[in-house]
């Protein structure tokens, strides 16, 4: 397999790139925070508006939020409550 030094999967650079066993793959670097929040490949969110959508949430609705950012009710609840990007202080 082919392992990213710097857990970026979007920089492919030569000097980024070995060779590894999938052991070792596995078990590179921090894997505990590698997909979450903006490094995830899907997310629609930085954290810089997430702690904005916090900042807003003491004088904003939480309907009022999820429409002004194009999220659910739900995501928006949860980002406002921590139970989602709970790690971003």
């Amino acid at each position: 397999e082919v392992n990213h030094k710097d857990e970026n999967k979007t920089n492919n650079c030569v000097s980024n790139l070995e060779w590894c066993d999938h052991k070792y793959n596995n078990n590179y670097g921090d894997k505990k925070y590698a997909s979450k929040g903006s490094r995830n490949s899907q997310s629609k969110l930085t954290e810089e508006i997430v702690r904005t959508i916090r900042k807003e949430a003491k004088t904003n609705s939480i309907p009022t939020l999820a429409t002004k950012y194009n999220l659910s009710y739900s995501h928006t609840y949860h980002i406002v409550n921590g139970s989602r990007w709970g790690w971003l202080v």
